[in-house]
């Protein structure tokens, strides 16, 4: 299914639905088929990488409404929008079954918890993981799985199921891995 570029996404979608133009949809149902290309993410910038479905044959790359202070969605339902130019490297990943984007922000975007460890982390691990016979695994890295939907709640609840789907792990898996606002101090470090 086609959806506007401008409203590939679960809240700005909605107002196809019923919708008496050539875009309009049937029913909320019909959002099913989106990509959530519609991002307004400050994730994705340069240097970022991002994962992205393609749910229809011979699908393109759209790169547009840039913001120049994006925070994490538009909550406000506005940003300052600016003109820009883009450079993307593009490389498809045959048979990969995902339903929105997923982002692979840059380290220095990264909180103090999900920095890739360093060497002595790395060097303590070990050491640990041998003195009580466990596997410490040393090749992870945090992702970002989009969600969206017609309000911050559906939002929340459609990232949660495509992490369940993506990571095969149940929602309580899932939601004990996300780091909470008190497991970090203002500045970033540990509690």
């Amino acid at each position: 299914m086609e959806l506007p570029d401008s409203h590939d996404a679960g809240d700005f979608g909605q107002f196809l639905t019923g919708a008496e133009h050539d875009w309009g949809l049937d029913d909320e149902a019909a959002l099913d088929a989106r990509t959530d290309g519609h991002m307004d993410i400050n994730a994705v910038r340069a240097g970022a990488t991002l994962v992205c479905p393609v749910k229809v044959d011979g699908g393109g790359v759209y790169a547009g409404d840039l913001h120049v202070n994006q925070g994490d969605g538009e909550l406000s339902l506005h940003t300052t929008d600016v003109s820009g130019k883009t450079e993307l490297e593009v490389e498809v990943i045959k048979d990969l079954d995902i339903d929105g984007p997923i982002p692979l922000p840059n380290e220095e975007d990264l909180p103090h918890i999900a920095k890739p460890y360093s060497d002595e982390e790395l060097e303590a691990a070990r050491g640990l993981g041998e003195r009580y016979g466990v596997d410490v695994s040393e090749d992870v890295g945090p992702i970002q799985v989009i969600g969206s939907g017609a309000t911050i709640n559906d939002a929340t609840e459609n990232a949660f199921d495509r992490t369940c789907h993506l990571l095969d792990m149940t929602e309580g898996e899932v939601a004990r891995a996300v780091p909470s606002p008190a497991a970090s101090r203002s500045d970033g470090s540990p509690a």
